[in-house]
Formats: structure tokens, C-alpha cells, sequence
């Protein structure tokens, strides 16, 4: 009778687990690649740094990450900056990227409950992107159902009533472990130092993951999340000359009635098919979608410094939604050629972007003016609203995008290797 022969593994790549800050993979390529086999500037958040800094969304990890500039714009999501050039696109699980400057895309909010890691590559990634600043490229990729059955729940408590919880579960189903799920589910309930101000943001993230055959792996999931906020993010005017107001810490420059309210969608499907022993075709699909009603009521203008006039009231009745289809399909693998082994991916993809935004002036808001040192004071704050007049509108407001892409990594020497690629593209 021959010893029990157990065998074990991972992802390549996956950091949920291993208790690392480093990975053994990046995926941010299409391919997994060692971090010493990318000629360009990389970094990884792994799963152990995302929850040892309770970095619980994109903005947060983005503040972590060497090289990146987080610019907070009072969006949902920061406004993020890679060598003096935004970043306006994500990728998720190294598929097509998806814009977050399209239609106000911003107010979502990518809560890492969803993801194993953030994957960040510095400088110019035209060949991943296609058009858009040459600054960087972002990848989040997803977690994944476990071979082994887990249970987790995590709570925080902060200051100003911020108050988090995070339910995890994953394990095979059925067929022998060859069905696995995952279903994770995360609240966030919380006010700030200003008065006025609160968010209530619940997250659910599922994903059904099963072998079909020996040579393909199959994951379809969804996500979702409502994000509804109490009040207008605004900062503090300033003096005309520059000088602080001094201003008491919680005085709130909104008003009692301001709100937004954001409903996010999400549905991808992900193949992975071993084609021939060296070569492996991979599908990744996305489609998102996002609606957002907002009423906006803030201050806006410098103060006189002798007059203490100068702020007026801005009331704003938005109204945007943004959809968004993404595929990626590419084919990568090995081949010797003179003795030596080379790798190649070639692939295709596609970005479908539709999106409308209407903003309405509130009449009875916008203009009024604002005694930044009695708040309360303003008559309209407490006011009937009633919509006025288009301000500005973007309907329709689309893009499409269409590429093909390729890179060849040839082994010169022992200790060397070329690596070049290319891409056409179709904006």
C-alpha cells in the first residue's frame, strides 16, 4: 500500500491566502508573467495588504501604490494620475479596459471585497488600452471560488460613525468539487466630520466557477451595488486673497436635501481553454451598467475679505446612465524555435460605451447667496424644490473601440529576451 499522495495549488498569481505583499504572477499583460519578466515599471497590492490597511476600495489602494497621484474630486471614485497622466480606464481580470471617464462612470465604486489584487503597470500600455493617456494601466482581478470550503466575516468601527462589514463564503458545490461558488456581501454605513453628510453603500459580488472537460475552466458572476449618499461632496471656499475662512471642522456648505443615489450592475463570463498542451485560449467578457440620480446643493465662489460676500448656492438635478460591453479573446503560448523556447499572444477586443447625462438647474438654489458664517441662514435651504431649465445635456454620448493586439517574447540567450508587440486599433 503506496503513501496518500496529496497534491496542491494555485492560481498563478493569487495572493488570497498566502500571506505575501509580492505575487508570483501578474496578469495586468493577458498572460501571467513573473514581475522580472515585464520590462516596464509594476506594482501588486496583494489580498494581505488590501486587509492588513483596510484599503476597502480603488481610490485607497491607488494612495498605496509608488508612482501613482490620487486627486480627490469629489466623485466616488478619485481621480488617479500615473506620470503626470490620468488613468482613465480599468481592466478587470486583464480583459478589455473600461472607462471611468465616460458618462460620469466615476460615481462607482470598486470595493475590494470583489477583487484578490490590484495590479498597476507605469508608463505607456497603448498595447492593453488602446486610446487614452499613456500614463498607465490598472488591473483588478476578481476572487474566485476556493477548491476547499471557507467561511470568513470581518467588522471595523472608525471614527464619525463608520461602521463596515464584510461576509465571505466559497467552496465546491457539486460534481466532485468540478462546480465551485463564492458569494461575498459588503456593507458600509457611515457619516463624516461635516454635518449633513452620510453613505450607506451595500456590495454583493457572486461567482459560479466549473470544469468542463479536463482542458476548460468556465466563471460566470455578477455584482452589485447601491451607493446612497446624503449630501453634496464639496470642499471649502477660500478667502479671495487666499486665507482660511476658519471655519469650525464640521460646518457642512450643503443642504438638507441634497442627495445621490447610484445603482452599479455587473455581469462577466470567463473562459479558459487549454487548446494544446502548450497553448491556452482565453474569452473574458463584461457588461456594466450604471444609473444616477442626483440632486446637488453647495456653496461655490471666493469670500470678500472685507465684504464677506462673494459664495452663492448652486442647486444642480442630474440624471445620468452609463452601459458598458466589454470581450476580450486571445491565444497565448509556447513554441521552440534554434533550441530555444518563445512565447506568443494574439488576441482581439472590444469596448462599447452608451451613456446620457442631464443636469437641470434648480431655480429656487442656484444663485442665492451664501453666508458661509451663518449656513443656516439661507432661506432656500429648507425650500420646495422645483426643476428648471436644461443646464447641459450629453445624449447621446458614445464610444466604440475595436483591436487587435499581439507581442512576441523570443529567448535570444540564456539571459536575455526580446520583447516586442503591436496593436491596431479602431476608435
Amino acid at each position: 500500500t503506496l503513501r496518500e499522495v496529496r497534491v496542491e495549488a494555485r492560481r498563478l498569481g493569487e495572493t488570497e491566502g498566502t500571506g505575501s505583499y509580492t505575487s508570483d504572477g501578474l496578469t495586468i499583460g493577458k498572460t501571467a508573467q513573473a514581475m522580472r519578466e515585464l520590462p516596464q515599471s509594476v506594482s501588486v497590492l496583494t489580498k494581505q495588504r488590501l486587509e492588513d490597511q483596510n484599503i476597502t476600495d480603488l481610490g485607497k489602494a491607488a494612495e498605496q501604490i509608488v508612482g501613482l497621484t490620487v486627486q480627490d474630486s469629489g466623485h466616488r471614485l478619485t481621480d488617479i494620475y500615473s506620470r503626470g497622466f490620468a488613468i482613465d480606464s480599468v481592466q478587470i481580470d486583464g480583459g478589455a479596459p473600461m472607462s471611468t471617464s465616460s458618462g460620469n462612470y466615476t460615481f462607482i465604486s470598486y470595493d475590494m471585497t470583489e477583487f484578490d489584487r490590484v495590479e498597476v503597470l507605469r508608463g505607456a500600455a497603448g498595447l492593453l488600452n488602446g486610446t487614452g493617456n499613456p500614463g498607465g494601466a490598472v488591473n483588478l482581478v476578481r476572487k474566485m471560488p476556493t477548491a476547499l470550503p471557507q467561511f470568513k466575516i470581518t467588522a471595523s468601527a472608525g471614527s464619525w460613525d463608520n461602521y463596515r462589514t464584510e461576509i465571505d463564503a466559497s467552496g465546491p458545490l457539486a460534481f466532485d468539487g468540478k462546480l465551485r461558488g463564492r458569494a461575498v456581501a459588503a456593507y458600509d454605513d457611515r457619516k463624516y466630520f461635516t454635518d449633513l453628510r452620510s453613505t450607506r453603500k451595500p456590495t454583493f459580488y457572486g461567482v459560479l466557477e466549473a470544469d468542463v472537460g479536463p482542458d476548460a475552466v468556465v466563471a460566470v458572476g455578477a455584482r452589485y451595488q447601491h451607493v446612497k449618499e446624503n449630501g453634496t461632496p464639496q470642499g471649502f471656499p477660500r478667502y479671495s486673497n487666499g486665507a482660511d475662512l476658519g471655519l469650525p471642522r464640521h460646518t457642512a456648505l450643503t443642504s438638507p436635501w441634497a442627495f445621490e443615489d447610484t445603482t452599479s450592475t455587473e455581469f462577466f463570463a470567463k473562459l479558459s481553454w487549454r487548446v494544446a498542451p502548450r497553448w491556452t485560449m482565453r474569452v473574458n467578457a463584461t457588461f456594466t451598467e450604471e444609473d444616477r440620480d442626483v440632486n446637488g446643493g453647495y456653496v461655490s465662489g471666493a469670500v470678500n475679505p472685507i465684504t464677506l460676500a462673494g459664495s452663492r448656492w448652486v442647486g444642480s438635478d442630474q440624471h445620468s446612465w452609463n452601459r458598458q460591453h466589454m470581450i476580450d479573446l486571445n491565444l497565448s503560448g509556447a513554441f521552440d524555435l534554434f533550441g530555444r523556447t518563445h512565447e506568443l499572444l494574439v488576441g482581439a477586443d472590444m469596448q462599447d460605451i452608451r451613456s446620457r447625462w442631464q443636469s437641470f438647474v434648480v431655480e429656487r438654489a442656484t444663485g442665492q447667496v451664501a453666508n458661509l458664517f451663518d449656513i443656516g441662514s439661507t432661506p432656500y435651504v429648507s425650500g420646495n424644490l422645483a426643476r428648471g431649465q436644461l443646464f447641459r445635456s450629453y445624449d447621446p454620448n458614445d464610444t466604440r473601440q475595436y483591436g487587435v493586439y499581439g507581442t512576441l517574447r523570443l529567448e535570444v540567450a540564456d539571459n536575455t529576451k526580446g520583447v516586442g508587440g503591436a496593436r491596431a486599433n479602431k476608435y
